[in-house]
């Protein structure tokens, strides 16, 4: 499942002060699809980085599990975007 060329965005959004951000993208408090979920309506949100594993939370009910970096997708709204720049930002 992705959501590939189904948003306004391209492949990548490169703001002005030279963040990337593409559906590779990892940024903790961002909001991702997998490649394994079956309705693509689903949405989580991700709370750690362990190695190659992914905390993800359910926006919905609030239930938590790992899955691989690899299987996430990061969701290419503006507003998950902008949430995106700012965490960095904040950090840097």
């Amino acid at each position: 499942m992705s959501n590939r060329g189904s948003s306004l965005f391209t492949n990548s959004i490169q703001m002005s002060n030279k963040i990337e951000i593409n559906e590779q993208s990892i940024v903790i408090g961002c909001n991702y699809h997998t490649t394994w979920q079956k309705h693509s309506a689903m949405r989580f949100v991700l709370k750690e980085i362990n190695g190659d594993q992914a905390r993800l939370i359910t926006r919905r009910t609030g239930k938590d599990f790992w899955t691989k970096t690899s299987d996430l997708i990061f969701i290419m709204t503006g507003h998950n975007i902008s949430k995106a720049v700012n965490l960095i930002r904040a950090i840097k």
